[in-house]
């Protein structure tokens, strides 16, 4: 590790200030880009890596992202704050990884290149799965250049190159992550949009069964977060608290065509039975309790208010 990353290191373990020190974010980005490449070759060079390391490695990774766009916004103390973040993130895992063994570089280095560009062949093929137009020039160029630096056994050139592909590569996965997130985002928006009739339908139903104003209140709180919502959590959660209350309310509504049925059905009973009518009102409340105990509660309310309609008439 070279002087200046390890006094990068050494003063976020201190907690000093380095964007005041140093010639702007320039620096500073620059140190934990660096740290991030060199680290990312040390994991690489360990083969399985301790998931608290993967984690470790990770959130560095994420914070450098931050740190990159609180620098291009200009923002000294985001930037500061980031790079402190991601430099701990990189100061534990050097701490806690192992000492490499002695062995042959030349095999170890070819080793981390065949990792590492079967990594890049990885993210090509997902980004081609996605129709991403991401350009691998130079990360193929950089693992052809390694390959001819280890064989002419420049091995610290070598390193410089896995660790600048390793930076590439995690570029490129950070913004493979942002468009998937943003994929998944238009999903749960398409999919919010689909619940916005049904809910409409709900409000309707609590409105017909009498839920407090409250409850009513708080539906259509929530077709407001289907219709204007972006953020998939949020759209996920609110669909999963709406699931629940429409089941709430298929249980009460089921219940009260059930008492409704009851009423119904002892006065299609009452009916004499020499009645020309007689067997088609019972037939009615028969075919209105079978699609109550199939759950099926439109056809069972329709089927109630036909056999409603022809009782009223008959006892007119």
């Amino acid at each position: 590790m070279n002087g200046l990353l390890l006094a990068a290191l050494l003063a976020c373990a201190l907690g000093m200030p380095l964007a005041a020190a140093e010639d702007g974010h320039g620096t500073i980005l620059r140190i934990a880009e660096k740290a991030h490449g060199e680290i990312a070759a040390q994991l690489d060079g360990m083969g399985q890596v301790p998931p608290e390391m993967q984690e470790l490695f990770e959130r560095g990774t994420v914070e450098l992202g931050s740190l990159r766009e609180a620098a291009a916004a200009g923002d000294p103390e985001a930037a500061e704050r980031h790079f402190h973040a991601a430099m701990d993130a990189f100061r534990r895992i050097s701490y806690a990884a192992p000492a490499p063994e002695a062995g042959d570089p030349e095999a170890d280095l070819d080793g981390s290149l065949e990792r590492a560009a079967k990594y890049v062949d990885r993210l090509r093929r997902i980004a081609a799965a996605h129709g991403e137009e991401i350009d691998f020039g130079r990360l193929d160029g950089l693992v052809e250049l390694a390959g001819r630096q280890i064989g002419e056994g420049d091995h610290e050139a070598a390193r410089g190159s896995l660790a600048e592909i390793n930076r590439l590569a995690a570029d490129v996965k950070s913004r493979l992550d942002k468009d998937s997130q943003s994929r998944s985002s238009d999903r749960a928006v398409k999919f919010a949009q689909k619940h916005l009739d049904r809910l409409d339908a709900m409000i309707d139903d609590a409105e017909e069964l009498g839920y407090p104003p409250e409850m009513i209140g708080m539906l259509r709180d929530a077709r407001g977060v289907l219709e204007g919502s972006s953020d998939t959590r949020e759209i996920i959660e609110t669909i999963n608290w709406l699931l629940s209350v429409r089941d709430q309310i298929e249980e009460t509504r089921a219940e009260m065509i059930s008492d409704r049925l009851d009423v119904l059905e002892e006065r299609a009973g009452a009916i004499p039975a020499d009645h020309p009518l007689a067997a088609e009102a019972l037939a009615a409340a028969g075919a209105a309790r079978l699609a109550l105990d199939a759950g099926e509660l439109a056809e069972a309310q329709s089927a109630l208010r036909e056999l409603a309609t022809m009782l009223d008439s008959l006892e007119g």
